[in-house]
């Protein structure tokens, strides 16, 4: 087992990252699915950063469809790592770099270590989610208060949304901590303002559409291939089904550090089988659940949509 599971009370995070680091790069090569190949890993102030490359794939035969594939072995290989929990202890930043098998970087978006509010800078972004052509948004987030739309190439397009008045803002548009982002088949993009405890709906473009309140700190979303908003809770710790209007039609979970407890799910996912993830911000742990046999499918978490969300 890896130092960063191995702590005492003279616990060093930057020498146990160094020497996670090394664990990782002393196994590498390795292939992570069918794709990808994970050559090693990297360690500094407080950020490790992964270094894949795809087998077979040069950076002009990736598509549209990156997004999606990547997130899936990912999901699987950084979720259920030994050190997860520590990570999330420790807000251990995790970083992915991805290059094609020419060893070309596929792309890069934002300017490391800088922070920002402008076409090419960030400011802790918290969520990404794309549209079927390869056009993505990122929810910019925890300091900065706007939704930013590339193209497919990483091309800056657009950006809106304005600081709000948390906790009680009602205006369209004014958000405070934005923190999740998920596009339906329409291309409705769906933001979780959360310090505003609703959801907020826009067109592709940022035209507002709708909003949902009363969804109190809803912490992460997920829009399924059954068109469903489900929203992690952050004051009750349930998981909540919406359908695309806003209308609640289910509820289940409850609060706690005990096996099957939440305490703010930050992130959740849906694997090819059925099975939900979860990340409790406030434990430091991830959780898996099965669905029980002959459970109603109405009441399982549905799989993400691909191509669109995380």
């Amino acid at each position: 087992m890896l130092s960063l599971s191995k702590r005492t009370e003279s616990f060093d995070l930057e020498t146990a990252l160094r020497e996670t680091a090394s664990h990782i790069n002393k196994s590498a090569p390795r292939p992570i699915g069918d794709i990808a190949i994970l050559e090693g890993a990297e360690a500094h102030e407080r950020t490790l950063k992964y270094r894949f490359r795809f087998k077979d794939l040069s950076k002009e035969e990736i598509s549209s469809e990156f997004p999606w594939k990547q997130t899936e072995f990912l999901t699987d290989f950084v979720c259920t790592t030994p050190e997860m929990k520590v990570f999330v202890e420790h807000h251990v930043t995790l970083k992915y770099a991805y290059h094609d098998k020419n060893g070309k970087l596929v792309m890069a978006v934002g300017s490391p270590m800088t922070p920002g509010n402008d076409q090419t800078h960030f400011n802790r972004p918290t969520d990404i989610a794309w549209l079927p052509d390869g056009t993505f948004y990122v929810s910019d987030g925890y300091v900065n208060t706007r939704v930013v739309k590339f193209d497919k190439n990483g091309k800056f397009i657009m950006t809106w949304g304005q600081k709000g008045n948390e906790p009680t803002e009602t205006r369209p548009g004014y958000m405070n901590t934005v923190h999740a982002i998920a596009v339906d088949k329409n291309k409705r993009i769906y933001i979780s303002d959360r310090a505003n405890s609703r959801i907020q709906v826009f067109d592709e473009n940022g035209k507002f559409l709708d909003a949902w309140p009363n969804i109190r700190r809803p912490y992460s979303i997920l829009l399924s291939e059954d068109q469903h908003l489900w929203v992690t809770d952050g004051i009750t710790q349930k998981v909540l089904k919406y359908d695309l209007n806003g209308r609640l039609l289910y509820s289940w979970g409850t609060f706690g550090a005990i096996p099957g407890g939440f305490w703010g799910v930050h992130q959740f996912h849906v694997d090819n089988e059925g099975n939900l993830y979860t990340a409790d911000v406030h434990v430091g742990r991830p959780q898996k659940f099965r669905p029980k046999k002959g459970a109603d499918p109405a009441t399982l978490v549905g799989r993400y949509m691909r191509g669109t969300t995380n």
